[in-house]
């Protein structure tokens, strides 16, 4: 008899944006009347988004339009800027 061991690996998502307004707008994109609603809701379906961590100046606006979906959130601003 033949077994089969699954493990279940967490994945880290990465993605870069240039501020606050333009993740507001893929927070818009992914709500339920968003054009991309569908997608999002597969994604869900698949993957389980246990946290999220936001690096840079974030604006009340957007803090606002993530608490819906209730994924912890950590901010962590920006204090000396960053360097390559």
């Amino acid at each position: 008899m033949k077994r089969i061991l699954y493990l279940l690996l967490p994945i880290l998502f990465l993605t870069l944006s240039l501020n606050s307004d333009a993740v507001l707008l893929h927070v818009k994109n992914i709500s339920p009347d968003g054009p991309i609603a569908k997608d999002f809701e597969a994604f869900t379906e698949t993957f389980n988004i246990n946290s999220m961590t936001l690096y840079g100046n974030v604006s009340e606006e957007l803090k606002t339009a993530l608490a819906p979906f209730q994924i912890k959130t950590n901010y962590v601003s920006v204090i000396a800027g960053y360097s390559r």
